[in-house]
């Protein structure tokens, strides 16, 4: 939950990007809309000995989910899950070149690898391990999460390695030789930080880190400066310093058949930010798309944008959620792709010549190509697999492309809720070659999948997926499990997802995944909708799908069970106080909870999503609405279980904390447990992975299911 391009898929997609911790300060009390005074102002200080003592406490009292016969059973189904060799090996092509990271029982730190784009297209890669994280962490002594690798490009010989202790969001990168194999002594080396960084020439970093000069926004550096290989970094040369206003800058370089297009984003809030291009003698020029635009793509000398508002430029108008191209060098404007009303541009991949694009249609997946000519853009439909989830399919997700540039093909993969991904290579003619399919990693025997529809309190249909197996849905009042997120403009894919199988489904639950107002599902409008004062809409659709399980016959109050994580764990925490008599059980992992302090905490980036606490007006409706401030004596409250880590370094342990403490002072059903290791995804390792998984499922369980957890209970 950041401006960073980065970090806002990655709070579903499950890598933790860092906001750092803020000393304790005292709650306001005299302010307009101030809350009471907070008792347990205490639990924030994450190292505090009193405030340790009360997390082990908890841990110790949560370990009894661990003491069952269910909880063992379900860990050794989550780690043989994770463990297994049944995904896609994913790779991004690179100069003839496929780079793929890689982890499994054998290699749980995993290893990065190199094989001939030609053996990977043919379905036998012939791998070379480059860099083994296992054997790394062993000799440097330090727990590495793999962050990713950035090679200089065309000739991606030297690549800056991004590893993390633990899997927290601060990183470490570090030059690496691919003919050496080994890190380059007296290379590149950014110290540990949240980093934004580009490679600006073969010799040269584009570098936005803590030069240590206290020019930082919440999480982030506010001066980027080019930095000249064997120069001290204290002697780089600045380009952008946008302290005091800005939360952070951020940049980026594209590498193109025709040259390199190198820029930086100045955000002021998560939905305003500037593009400048950056010339080679470090000049700057303000490109005219700002305020709510994002950076989609560069082909031909055109800067790609999705425009998140409607947009005006050079006597052109442009629909929110349309494609839109800006000549970096005239500065004119032109319309790429607008999409029409109820889809959404979901995905963009730039080619030699062509772009291609993923486009949601009521959650489905379309591929879109996109080609200019002198009339203009024009586009065609590409014949994909229908009705499920169409990813383009690169390591480095958040790059800006997501392939070799200097080709027309492109990587896409297609997935399902019951149905294993599988990997194609569509060629610039059009022809679409299978090149992997995922081994199923549950059984989808009688598992139906059905999308359906439900009106929210104001009248907006919103969708749903539901999953189970036929017989269970044929019984009906089957435990359930619903997931919700709504938020940052992220959608909630029916995507293949395991775990949610073999734990939940295959035992005779039923698995559902909810479209709510914030996320992204419909483009730009859906997502605004749920923003600040409107987040009362998210949670109104999330309560709609709930109620509408119900009705149908599905499920009933004491048998529906809700998970969300981060912005999702903001969800299902303020479901807990404001309709605790829908819902059996709650899981809420790694959330947002205090809505007053959540600034103070590390998220005053987030003011554009969550509102500001600080205006008066908004602080009155963040108060109503807050789940730390809601929790009232005398409430029948569901049984409840919290999940944070002391080491997460982008949504504060205090906030689940203080949550767990003011719900155990009024007398609810909670436990908590708290991770002494890893960041806002977890460490990196299976293991850890697998231990949260089965903790979460076996709370599920006990709450929902009769206690063998074989078959919903009469």
């Amino acid at each position: 939950m950041s401006n960073s391009k980065t970090l806002i898929a990655i709070l579903v997609m499950g890598t933790s990007l860092a906001l750092p911790l803020h000393p304790v300060q005292s709650a306001s009390t005299d302010d307009e809309g101030a809350a009471p005074s907070d008792t347990y102002l205490w639990l924030e200080d994450i190292d505090g000995e009193r405030a340790k003592a009360w997390v082990e406490e908890r841990n110790t009292q949560s370990a009894a989910l661990q003491s069952t016969g269910m909880f063992q059973q379900l860990l050794q189904d989550a780690q043989a899950v994770l463990d297994s060799d049944t995904e896609l090996p994913l790779a991004d092509i690179r100069g003839g070149d496929a780079f793929g990271f890689w982890q499994d029982a054998s290699n749980p730190r995993g290893i990065w690898r190199r094989a001939s784009a030609e053996s990977y297209f043919s379905g036998t890669p012939e791998w070379v391990t480059l860099l083994d994280l296992d054997a790394l962490a062993r000799e440097e002594g330090e727990p590495w999460a793999w962050q990713g690798a950035r090679c200089f490009e065309p000739a991606n010989e030297r690549c800056m390695i991004g590893l993390s202790r633990s899997g927290i969001a601060a990183t470490v990168w570090r030059e690496f030789s691919i003919t050496e194999r080994s890190f380059v002594t007296d290379g590149f080396v950014l110290p540990e930080a949240q980093s934004n960084w580009a490679w600006f020439d073969e010799d040269t970093l584009l570098v936005a880190t803590d030069w240590g000069d206290g020019k930082m926004g919440d999480a982030y550096s506010l001066v980027a400066k080019l930095w000249k290989r064997g120069t001290p970094m204290d002697e780089a040369i600045t380009v952008v310093d946008a302290y005091p206003d800005g939360i952070s800058v951020w940049p980026e370089s594209v590498f193109r058949p025709e040259g390199r297009f190198s820029y930086v984003g100045v955000s002021r809030s998560w939905l305003d930010t500037s593009y400048h291009a950056v010339s080679d003698s470090g000049e700057l020029t303000l490109l005219p798309c700002s305020r709510a635009c994002e950076p989609r793509g560069y082909i031909d000398g055109r800067m790609l944008f999705e425009v998140r508002n409607d947009w005006s430029h050079g006597g052109n108008g442009f629909r929110k959620g349309s494609l839109i191209a800006v000549d970096v060098d005239s500065l004119e404007s032109e319309l790429v792709y607008s999409p029409p009303a109820g889809e959404s541009v979901r995905a963009v991949h730039v080619g030699r010549n062509v772009v291609y694009v993923v486009v949601l249609r009521n959650v489905a997946g379309t591929l879109l190509r996109l080609d200019r000519g002198r009339k203009g853009w024009s586009h065609s439909r590409v014949e994909t697999p229908r009705d499920g989830v169409l990813r383009l399919a690169p390591i480095e997700q958040f790059r800006l492309n997501s392939s070799d540039p200097g080709s027309d093909s492109v990587l896409l993969s297609f997935e399902g809720i019951k149905t294993p991904p599988t990997l194609y290579r569509l060629t610039g003619k059009g022809k679409l070659d299978r090149l992997y399919r995922a081994r199923p990693a549950f059984s989808v025997d009688d598992v139906a999948v059905e999308q359906r529809w439900t009106e929210s309190s104001d009248g907006t249909r919103v969708p749903y997926f539901v999953a189970a197996k036929r017989s269970v849905l044929e019984d009906g009042n089957a435990p359930v499990m619903l997931y919700g997120y709504g938020g940052f403009h992220i959608p909630v894919l029916p995507r293949y997802r395991p775990i949610h199988g073999k734990l939940w489904v295959e035992y005779g639950g039923v698995y559902v995944i909810a479209n709510i107002r914030g996320g992204g599902e419909f483009g730009a409008g859906w997502h605004q909708a749920g923003v600040r004062t409107g987040r009362q809409n998210s949670f109104n659709d999330f309560y709609a799908v709930a109620e509408a399980l119900v009705a149908d016959g599905v499920t009933t109050p004491d048998r529906l069970g809700i998970w969300g994580a981060s912005n999702g764990g903001l969800l299902t925490a303020a479901s807990v106080t404001q309709r605790p008599e829908l819902f059996g059980a709650v899981i809420s992992e790694v959330p947002v909870i205090d809505l007053l302090r959540y600034t103070k905490l590390g998220g005053g980036d987030w003011i554009d999503e969550l509102g500001d606490p600080d205006n008066p007006r908004e602080r009155v409706f963040l108060q109503s609405i807050s789940p730390y401030h809601n929790v009232h004596a005398g409430e029948d409250y569901p049984p409840i279980l919290l999940v944070s880590s002391s080491m997460d370094d982008v949504v504060h342990a205090g906030h689940a904390r203080k949550f767990a403490a003011r719900l155990e002072e009024v007398g609810a059903d909670v436990r908590y447990y708290e991770a002494t290791e890893g960041g806002h995804a977890g460490t990196g390792l299976s293991a850890g992975a697998a231990f949260e998984w089965a903790l979460q499922y076996t709370f599920l369980h006990e709450t929902l299911m009769d206690a063998s957890g074989d078959e919903p209970a009469e």
